[in-house]
């Protein structure tokens, strides 16, 4: 799923890198390899960086961050540190990175930082985010050997297993539970039933192909 020219680079990278990566590879809108290069790397080394940042179509700014974590959560690659312009934790999209460079000043992480589950708290907070519960018709025991505790919450429950998450991409989702290949019942959000039709179109328009 790296690019290759940063995957031998980020292979020691254990603690900080957290990676929740299907096998379908549904990742988009995908973050450069220079910026998750650059991220990995100070993550790692505890230095912080420059970057530029477009959080909506108006809004870009520059700030210098302090980066606890990098995560791979539900089709987007985040990283929660602390943010030298708003004085506290952040969270941010590397998609929306638009210029990144590192720098020399070093950071101590906080000892035990969770970054995922700070990320999973402010997920829910963000714009254009997506509850989703969806009722998975399986054991519980096969859906934790296929869904990372990094991509949703799983809870036994009537009928199969409650899978919990927040997503930003609800067509990477609909992808994601075609790919667990079992019946399932979508209790929210309702527009993750129109995603799943347009995927199950496009399966249908793919398969009806002839030379």
């Amino acid at each position: 799923m790296l690019p290759e020219a940063v995957r031998e680079r980020v292979q020691a990278l254990r603690e900080p890198l957290v990676l929740n990566i299907p096998s379908s590879e549904l990742a988009r809108p995908a973050p450069g390899s220079v910026v998750v290069l650059t991220f990995s790397m100070a993550t790692q080394q505890e230095k912080r960086v420059w970057m530029r940042y477009r959080a909506s179509q108006f809004n870009e700014t520059e700030r210098a961050v302090d980066p606890y974590g990098l995560i791979f959560q539900a089709g987007l690659w985040y990283t929660v540190g602390y943010c030298h312009l708003r004085q506290d934790l952040r969270t941010f999209r590397l998609d929306r990175v638009l210029q990144v460079e590192p720098r020399e000043e070093h950071f101590t992480r906080p000892p035990d930082f969770d970054a995922l589950g700070y990320l999973r708290r402010s997920i829910a907070s963000m714009p254009e985010t997506w509850k989703v519960e969806v009722l998975l018709e399986m054991s519980l025991e096969d859906a934790e050997r296929q869904i990372s505790p990094t991509t949703a919450m799983l809870q036994a429950a009537s009928g199969g297993v409650l899978m919990n998450t927040y997503t930003q991409t609800l067509e990477w989702m609909a992808h994601f539970l075609v790919s667990l290949r079992c019946p399932l019942i979508v209790r929210e959000p309702p527009e993750l039933r129109d995603a799943l039709r347009t995927v199950a179109a496009e399966i249908v328009q793919q398969a009806e192909r002839q030379e």
